[in-house]
């Protein structure tokens, strides 16, 4: 589905599924929002705007990471933003930008770009008088994404730290190794869009205005924090993985402390009774009523006493 946004003399005119495109002209500017493309739609843009064969099949690859393109006459770009759903991955959009044009590609609907499409109707002159501010408000939105996730793993990732020397578990383990890998892939993602924001920043394409760089240096920043927020998630990450571990060995040390005080404290014991339990007619104390009772007396004695030693050695 193609929609065309076409601003002229202060007014934004939209069309739905026009005929043919084509580069506007007498000053107009023009947004072309591509969503679902087929066929028909990839043609249209081929023959209408001149856009490559192979940064459409860029455009069409569901995993394809951020990356950018010069053109000459016109700039290509990929940008990524996190899903709004609960799978924890990324969609991306696809953007073509020409002096007076520019083209957006999604192969599902964003949510996100009902944002920028807001922010154009309420001020058209700001961002389609100038295309490469479109651009712009488009990768900051996608930025602000990242920003939010990570954020909201910021405090995940605390929680985990905290119970990892707590409570450690294999649940508890399971859950640091599942935020990881989704921490893990975003960094990969964004490490590729820091790249593009880059790119834009120092590009000499001349679809590209000078009033424009300033902002597109702000979405750099704004990228680089994101990359610090992650690699400091990464970290924290790592760090619940050590204090789990160390919590898990120290338990496990208590428990082998606890067996081998009850082992010491039985084994004497078990002597005891192994002696005074030998099949021998003559054992001494054997004929004496109150025998079976002394050796019990002793069996507690020791053993009590042993198990006092412990206790005030913290072994127990």
């Amino acid at each position: 589905m193609i929609r065309l946004h076409t601003y002229a003399k202060g007014q934004v005119q939209s069309v739905d599924a026009p005929g043919k495109l084509a580069p506007p002209a007498g000053g107009a500017r023009l947004w072309v929002e591509v969503t679902e493309p087929g066929p028909e739609e990839l043609r249209m843009l081929v023959e209408g705007l001149g856009l490559h064969e192979l940064s459409l099949a860029d455009a069409l690859q569901p995993e394809h990471p951020p990356k950018i393109e010069d053109f000459d006459d016109y700039l290509f770009f990929i940008a990524h933003t996190p899903s709004l759903d609960e799978s924890r991955s990324t969609r991306k959009i696809t953007v073509f930008l020409g002096r007076d044009w520019i083209v957006t590609l999604l192969r599902r609907p964003l949510p996100l770009l009902d944002e920028v499409l807001a922010a154009v109707k309420r001020e058209p002159a700001r961002y389609l008088e100038d295309p490469d501010f479109l651009a712009h408000r488009i990768v900051y939105v996608l930025n602000e994404g990242f920003e939010e996730s990570a954020d909201g793993y910021l405090d995940q990732v605390e929680g985990l730290e905290d119970e990892a020397a707590i409570n450690p578990s294999p649940r508890l383990m399971t859950a640091i190794l599942e935020v990881s890998r989704e921490v893990g892939h975003f960094t990969r993602v964004v490490r590729s869009q820091r790249e593009v924001c880059q790119a834009l920043t120092h590009s000499n394409c001349p679809v590209l205005s000078k009033k424009v760089r300033p902002y597109l240096r702000d979405a750099y920043d704004q990228i680089l924090h994101v990359y610090d927020l992650l690699e400091g998630l990464r970290d924290g990450l790592s760090s619940a993985r050590v204090t789990h571990l160390s919590a898990v060995n120290n338990r496990l040390g208590d428990v082998m402390r606890t067996l081998t005080g009850i082992a010491t404290v039985i084994m004497p014991l078990t002597l005891i009774t192994g002696v005074f339990g030998m099949n021998f007619a003559r054992i001494p104390g054997a004929d004496t009523p109150a025998g079976f009772w002394i050796i019990v007396g002793a069996i507690l004695g020791l053993g009590g006493s042993l198990w006092l030693w412990f206790r005030r050695r913290h072994w127990l």
